[in-house]
């Protein structure tokens, strides 16, 4: 028969181990934009994601040309420089990253931290949506987020 494992003493960790994992930024690293927007985030991206990121950017690049164009293309902002008035550079490359989706009939999840602009990312996504025609709907939690975001 099988050896059970006890769960409380094989995975607890106590508030030390907790603290130093959370303090331990080299599990981080540097976010690079392909966006050439002038404002940045300067957000961190887990060392383990930065690859595959990079390289889900980089297809679409290669598919669309530059990620700002692509985006302003799509969302039919008149320059480059308007729609930079509402979007940082790592909100222009995920939408980018939903556009590429979109046309694969594909989804995407956004799980940015607080202050990233998942709001801003899905207004983006709103104007797309009435823009080519479609319908969008919208659920939120509580009604003032969706102010926030109009």
């Amino acid at each position: 028969m099988a050896e059970e494992i006890n769960i409380e003493e094989e995975f607890v960790q106590g508030a030390e181990e907790v603290a130093a994992l959370a303090a331990d930024e080299s599990a981080l690293v540097e976010y690079v934009p392909k966006s050439k927007a002038p404002y940045k985030l300067n957000t961190l991206i887990p060392r383990n994601m930065a690859f595959e990121v990079q390289k889900a950017l980089n297809r679409v690049v290669k598919l669309n040309g530059n990620i700002d164009n692509l985006v302003r293309n799509q969302l039919k902002y008149s320059t480059t420089e308007d729609m930079w008035k509402g979007l940082g550079a790592e909100q222009v490359d995920s939408i980018g990253l939903y556009l590429s989706q979109f046309e694969r009939d594909q989804g995407i999840i956004i799980a940015d931290q607080t202050g990233i602009g998942k709001g801003r990312q899905a207004a983006a996504v709103i104007r797309h949506a009435v823009m080519n025609g479609y319908l969008p709907v919208f659920f939120t939690r509580k009604p003032d987020l969706f102010t926030d975001m109009y």
